[in-house]
């Protein structure tokens, strides 16, 4: 009797572990707005998956990724594809189907001129978040003027120390309090894809992650989370 019972007590373990979920823990390292939309993408994105569940958790943008590659996370929850071109991250892999699409937007003061492209904000004295690998590639982090926090950002706009200042919207330029005496220029200078990021460690789950994210963009659940966060 305690060796059925031992057996069926094994059995029930094996189950639990064969049939449970796995958490994943994503880093996020978007603003309090974008945050929030990632949590509600990713609960979706879990609800599609039943053996997969996702967890966001927010992280400053460099760190997020590195903790990454060294499989301290199990993944980031968005990335620019060429992620792995820009830095030495040889421990992730990148999820082909795109979760956001974003455009990068320019915002500066009225007496300034507006600008049309990456390549010629190269000319100008700019300032963006810290780790926004993208930026930091193209137009360099040694001559830009990083910051945390975009109210940091906008505080040396205002001031006259730099002349532009770079913000990420969705399909639009965003529209905050904090933007008041500014412009935001209508049109992106960039449109950006941001996919999700895993731990190599999980790949055997990447098949199942990008067919789902397709499925929602393909069924307008996707797009209607996005519309319903009024970013």
């Amino acid at each position: 009797m305690k060796l059925c019972f031992g057996l069926l007590l094994t059995l029930l373990m094996v189950a639990t572990v064969s049939f449970g979920s796995t958490e994943l823990v994503m880093g996020s390292s978007s603003s309090a707005a974008f945050f929030g939309l990632e949590v509600k993408i990713y609960k979706a994105l879990s609800d599609r998956l039943p053996n997969i569940n996702f967890k966001v958790v927010h992280l400053p943008l460099k760190r997020s990724l590195f903790m990454a590659n060294r499989g301290e996370l199990d993944g980031d929850a968005g990335r620019v594809s060429e992620i792995k071109r820009i830095y030495s991250v040889p421990n992730v892999i990148v999820i082909s189907e795109p979760i956001l699409e974003l455009g990068l937007y320019v915002v500066r003061r009225k007496d300034s001129y507006p600008v049309v492209s990456l390549n010629e904000l190269k000319r100008f004295n700019i300032s963006f978040l810290r780790g926004m690998i993208l930026l930091e590639h193209v137009l360099g982090s040694k001559k830009a003027y990083l910051v945390n926090d975009a109210s940091d950002g906008l505080r040396v706009l205002r001031a006259g120390r730099i002349d532009y200042y770079i913000i990420d919207g969705i399909k639009k330029p965003p529209s905050r309090p904090e933007f008041e005496g500014l412009i935001v220029d209508p049109k992106p200078i960039k449109e950006i894809l941001l996919h999700p990021v895993l731990h190599d460690s999980h790949k055997d789950k990447a098949a199942a992650i990008t067919k789902a994210i397709a499925n929602m963009r393909l069924d307008g659940s996707l797009a209607k989370i996005i519309e319903q966060s009024s970013l």
